[in-house]
C-alpha cells in the first residue's frame, strides 16, 4: 500500500515539503502540523542516509514509500473517532 500511495500520489510532486503535505492529505485527509512535517522530513532524511550506496543510487523512492507506510499504520488512519 505504501508503494502504491507513493507512486500514485507522491511520485509527481516535487520538493520534499510538498511531498510530505501531499502524503498527509492523501493518507489522512489533512495537512500535517509543523511538528509532523518536520518529523516526516527528518524521517525521510535519516532513512535516505541509512540506505546502502547501491539502493541510494537507484533513487529516492524507498524513504518515501516507508513514510507512506508509516502514515497508513497510524491510529488516525486505522480508527474512526
Amino acid at each position: 500500500c505504501g508503494e502504491q500511495l507513493f507512486k500514485q500520489y507522491l511520485g509527481g510532486v516535487s520538493g520534499d515539503r510538498a511531498r510530505v503535505h501531499a502524503a498527509y492529505e492523501h493518507a489522512l485527509g489533512r495537512a500535517p502540523t509543523e511538528a509532523e512535517a518536520g518529523a516526516a522530513l527528518d524521517f525521510v532524511a535519516t532513512y535516505d542516509k541509512a540506505l546502502p550506496p547501491q539502493a541510494a543510487a537507484a533513487g529516492r523512492d524507498q524513504p518515501w514509500t516507508a513514510l507512506a507506510r508509516s502514515l497508513l499504520a497510524t491510529n488516525e488512519f486505522l480508527y474512526l473517532d
